[in-house]
C-alpha cells in the first residue's frame, strides 16, 4: 500500500461442509480447518491481476522492485500442507486473502 492504509488479520477454526461454497471455491475436502484472513484497504486488484498473482515470476512492480516469487512461494507452501489460499479484490477497494490450513486434533509429537 504505497500511501499507507489499514491491515486487518483474523483467525477462526471452521468446518467446511460437503455442499458449502468454500469447498467448491478452495477445492478442499470437507473437514475442519484453521482460516487466516488478511484484509487491507489498499489499491486492490483487477480480475486479470487476480488470475495471475500466484504464478511464479508474475509481478506488478516495476523492474528491480520485486521478483514475483513471494505469493507463488506462499501458494506452494500452503498447498503442500493440504491447505488452500483464495483472494478477493476490487480496484480501489483493497483485497482479502484467506488461508485455509488443516486443523490438527489431539496431541502432537
Amino acid at each position: 500500500m504505497p500511501a499507507g492504509g489499514r491491515i486487518q488479520v483474523s483467525t477462526a477454526t471452521i468446518t467446511l461442509a460437503h455442499a458449502g461454497a468454500e469447498v467448491s471455491e478452495t477445492g478442499l475436502a470437507p473437514g475442519t480447518y484453521v482460516r487466516l484472513t488478511v484484509t487491507d484497504n489498499g489499491i486492490g486488484m483487477d480480475q486479470a491481476t487476480q488470475a495471475r498473482i500466484f504464478e511464479p515470476f508474475f509481478t506488478t512492480k516495476e523492474t528491480g522492485r520485486g521478483t514475483g516469487l513471494g505469493l507463488s512461494t506462499v501458494y506452494g507452501t500452503i498447498r503442500q500442507t493440504g491447505g488452500a489460499i483464495t483472494v478477493t479484490s476490487e480496484r480501489s477497494q483493497g483485497a482479502t486473502f484467506r488461508v485455509y490450513l488443516p486443523a490438527l486434533s489431539g496431541e502432537t509429537q
